[in-house]
């Protein structure tokens, strides 16, 4: 019997569970090192409101932000081919500088994220009172619409020292970034070879989870040194190949923070700005961020 054929029985009735640590790896880690590394961008987000167009949150652009957060030219010829420079991991924000004619504070914040990551800001998350129509105010640290609050601005504010307002402790030095930053549920799949009413995969040799799988061979019963290549592609049970993917989305990349730099916002809220007036409110921040990598195995196996 093959070694193959051992583990489908074994995972038909248990499955292996894989701890954190164990879905690091070195070599991926390596290979993704050069590209993500720590940029550091300022931009200025203001608006101009009616007090009407205060009460109800005021939405702000900010233009180009695709290229002002892309990596410098000077980076290595080809780096940026490496890169999604739509999609970027914030690691840091800090409020720089501040101005506000309005009478009552101001909520300014920011659609961070394109998923649902578990984010522990160790500046604090911001609970700021806001008017809805079931009650007369609530606390909240982020709206209905996926904005969160990350600053609130005093009335006729004009200076503030520099002060840190977005610090993701569980991100900021997190080596699953370098290692699986570039990865989607649905990259997980790409070039995996089914077949109809069969119990096994054929999963390309570069493939990331035949990474994981190598490195865990003991507790997932399969040692890929001892099993045979065909077309460059190992055979592996459909029950070890589900429950890694599982594992590695939902412990790792489904809580990478993703921000989507060419849909990114900034957000004004007021409760009580005196009507009849019009408001300037301007922020200026410091934002740092990474890239994920982009995993393309078909030009690692050219090179």
């Amino acid at each position: 019997m093959s070694r193959v054929n051992k583990v489908q029985n074994l995972n038909t009735t248990e499955k292996k569970d894989l701890k954190a640590e164990d879905l690091l790896s070195n070599d991926v880690a390596d290979d993704a090192s050069s590209a993500c590394k720590t940029h550091i961008r300022r931009i200025v987000i203001s608006c101009d409101a009616s007090a009407e167009e205060l009460k109800h949150g005021v939405e702000v652009d900010i233009p180009s932000a695709v290229d002002i957060f892309k990596p410098e030219q000077t980076a290595k010829e080809g780096e940026h081919a490496q890169l999604d420079v739509d999609k970027g991991i914030i690691t840091n924000m800090k409020l720089l500088s501040v101005s506000s004619n309005c009478n009552d504070s101001v909520t300014m914040g920011m659609n961070l994220y394109d998923n649902n990551p578990d984010i522990t800001n160790t500046a604090g998350h911001l609970y700021t009172p806001q008017e809805t129509d079931m009650q007369s105010q609530v606390h909240v640290r982020k709206t209905a619409d996926g904005f969160i609050n990350l600053a609130n601005i005093l009335p006729y504010e004009r200076y503030r020292g520099q002060t840190n307002i977005y610090s993701p402790d569980n991100v900021v030095s997190n080596q699953f970034i370098n290692s699986y930053g570039g990865h989607t549920l649905e990259s997980l799949w790409d070039n995996i070879v089914k077949f109809p009413n069969k119990d096994f995969f054929y999963v390309p040799e570069e493939h990331i989870v035949l990474k994981i799988i190598k490195q865990n061979w003991q507790v997932l019963g399969l040692n890929l040194a001892s099993e045979k290549t065909r077309d460059n592609h190992y055979k592996i049970p459909k029950k070890v190949f589900n429950d890694v993917v599982e594992q590695l989305y939902h412990s790792v990349i489904s809580n990478i923070p993703y921000t989507s730099f060419s849909s990114l916002k900034g957000r004004f809220q007021a409760n009580a700005p005196e009507s009849d007036n019009s408001y300037k409110i301007v922020t200026e921040i410091l934002v740092e961020y990474k890239y994920p990598t982009i995993q393309d195995d078909k030009e690692e196996d050219d090179a």
